[in-house]
C-alpha cells in the first residue's frame, strides 16, 4: 500500500467504478487455459517418436547387416518427415469454415 499518489490505495488496485473484479483472462475458462499445453506436448511427442522408432529400426538393420552408421541417419530422416507429416495432418488444418 502506498500513500505517496494521495489515495490511499494499493498501486496494483483499480479504485475506479469500471472494475468489478473479474480475473484478467477476459472470461476464459480456467480449463481452457492449459489446452494449448497439451496440444505443444502432443506435437513434440511425435515428433520423437517418429525420430525414436525409424531411427531404432534403423539402427537394427545396421546391426543386422553388418554396416556401420548408414540406416541410421536414413531412418532418423525418414522418422523426422514422417513425424512433421503426421503433425500436420492432424494440426495442421484449420477447423474455421471462411
Amino acid at each position: 500500500m502506498s500513500r505517496g499518489n494521495g489515495r490511499g490505495v494499493a498501486l496494483t488496485g483499480s479504485p475506479g467504478a469500471g472494475y468489478n473484479g473479474a480475473p484478467m483472462a477476459g472470461g476464459r475458462d480456467q480449463k481452457d487455459a492449459w489446452e494449448g499445453y497439451g496440444t505443444a506436448w502432443s506435437i513434440i511427442g511425435t515428433l520423437m517418436a517418429g525420430l525414436a522408432v525409424w531411427g531404432g529400426i534403423g539402427f537394427l538393420v545396421d546391426r543386422l547387416a553388418g554396416f556401420h552408421a548408414v540406416f541410421l541417419p536414413i531412418g532418423l530422416v525418414v522418422g523426422a518427415i514422417g513425424g512433421v507429416y503426421l503433425v500436420v495432418v492432424r494440426y495442421g488444418r484449420d477447423d474455421k469454415k471462411s
